[in-house]
């Protein structure tokens, strides 16, 4: 979802989170990049500023099979240009809306659809909504 939703800012297409931006934690990827990079006074979240380093963070989140963290991990490890994931977070920030809009694409997970009585996948301005 996150690649999505950077590789549409980097166009600077806005985009539509469903249920709302902070629902998806970039905040959290960002306190585990500033943890990688030694920017711990920068650290926002308690729970990630009392890990002493990045490797004790990916030794807890191994051990006790800690799946979101493990995903942000996982990102950051893969991540081709991982020193950008600051900039990156920034410019999807500015670029999320919390309400649906035409012509824009909604981006969302099965986790954060549910209640939605009917979803559609916007394919371009202009063509069809996909309605299911």
């Amino acid at each position: 979802m996150y690649r999505h939703g950077v590789e549409l800012a980097a166009r600077g297409e806005r985009a539509h989170w469903v249920a709302g931006l902070q629902g998806y934690r970039l905040e959290q990827l960002l306190d585990v990049w500033r943890l990688r990079y030694g920017h711990r006074d920068e650290i926002r979240d308690p729970f990630l500023a009392g890990f002493e380093g990045y490797e004790a963070l990916t030794a807890y989140a191994e051990s006790q099979d800690q799946r979101d963290l493990k995903a942000w991990l996982g990102l950051l490890e893969r991540h081709e240009r991982c020193l950008d994931v600051p900039s990156e977070i920034e410019r999807v920030q500015a670029l999320a809306l919390d309400q649906p809009t035409a012509g824009v694409t909604s981006l969302w997970t099965a986790h954060k659809s549910k209640g939605s009585r009917r979803l559609y996948l916007l394919t371009q301005p202009g063509a069809p909504a996909l309605g299911w």
